[in-house]
């Protein structure tokens, strides 16, 4: 895992990305702190897929089908990103097909598939899925709104958000994802760009355009792994849900 934070600065409705080193984790915030952590942040690209996935609608049980298969696995609705006009909207596209990317890479596998560990380190594709959806109720929630957010991680077991345990079905992770996009999205829906966070690190409280473009670059790279880690459990590869 790499830790840090990479700074995004926006101009217009175009983002570009420079180094900053910060902890998401470990931080103290003022009215509140989140404890010894780390956060995994930044941005990678993907590639290129032709196959549609099924229907499905956001909040909805994600079923899973005989032979335990996952069938339609959907969190968000992707849409068109705009290329020209405010570039708050054309922010909120690119965060929610992001999103859309990370659930659509869970289709057609089974639980023992997307817990599978890909990679030395530990990381399965459900981990991934799990890890972000505690990074949008930290950013959006707990940092920006200032609510009460219950973590999974200890000092102890800095990581536990990566880790599927034994009595968690992948509708769990999904439901558990979708709820904090949802949360995440009506937070974002009742707020101005320019308005800032609620609580601070090392004084400086963050405006909204910082946290949603960060959040753009988070969920992109972890989309990234995703596709490495589907091509790696069945050698289907892809980058968009049509």
């Amino acid at each position: 895992m790499i830790k840090g934070v990479e700074s995004v600065v926006i101009s217009g409705s175009d983002c570009s990305t420079g180094a900053v080193s910060t902890d998401v984790g470990g931080v103290d915030v003022e009215s509140g702190a989140l404890g010894a952590r780390t956060q995994d942040e930044g941005a990678v690209g993907t590639a290129a897929r032709t196959r549609t996935p099924a229907s499905g609608v956001p909040g909805r049980q994600n079923s899973v089908k005989a032979g335990g298969r996952s069938t339609s696995v959907k969190v968000v609705e992707t849409r068109e990103t705009p290329k020209t006009g405010p570039g708050r909207d054309t922010l909120l596209a690119m965060l929610d097909n992001n999103r859309a990317i990370m659930a659509w890479k869970l289709e057609g596998l089974t639980r023992e598939e997307v817990t599978r560990p890909v990679v030395a380190s530990g990381t399965s594709l459900l981990g991934l899925v799990k890890h972000l959806s505690f990074v949008e109720r930290w950013w959006f929630d707990d940092f920006f709104a200032g609510g009460d957010v219950e973590y999974p991680w200890t000092e102890e077991d800095p990581d536990a958000d990566f880790r599927i345990e034994d009595d968690e079905t992948v509708d769990d992770i999904v439901n558990l994802y979708t709820g904090a996009i949802a949360r995440s999205n009506e937070i974002t829906a009742e707020a101005q760009m320019d308005d800032l966070s609620t609580r601070s690190r090392n004084g400086a409280r963050f405006g909204l355009r910082w946290i949603v473009a960060h959040m753009i670059e988070e969920t992109a790279r972890h989309a990234g792994h995703a596709d490495i880690a589907r091509e790696l459990i069945d050698e289907t590869t892809g980058y968009y849900p049509e």
